[in-house]
């Protein structure tokens, strides 16, 4: 089964809020469609996933790895294959700033 058929079917059926399969589904078809989709499901391996990954920003690079993951682990319960290729990619750091607000001097 090609991956983008797999994904395409499976992520409008995963138990999530329609917000986030409708994230799923833009960060797949951005992200790892192009370099994914048109393989075998069985045949994607962890040097695949690593170029989708390179030079996204760090929250970027963090939902698109959260996407393979879900999907390739949902491929792995459904035996289609045997090990998740996205399993061992560490996510990034993702670093929150803290947010400045202005005095009440500052707006004047």
């Amino acid at each position: 089964m090609l991956t983008d058929t797999f994904i395409e079917q499976v992520i409008p059926n995963l138990d999530l809020r329609a917000k986030t399969k409708k994230n799923y589904l833009g960060a797949y078809r951005k992200n790892l469609k192009a370099a994914l989709g048109h393989k075998d499901l069985a045949d994607v391996a962890k040097a695949d996933i690593m170029p989708c990954l390179d030079g996204l920003p760090p929250q970027t690079r963090y939902q698109t790895l959260m996407v393979a993951r879900k999907v390739f682990g949902e491929a792995v319960e459904r035996g289609l294959i045997l090990e998740s290729p996205a399993k061992t990619i560490k996510a990034p750091k993702i670093v929150v700033k803290d947010l400045k607000f202005l005095t009440w001097e500052e707006l004047e």
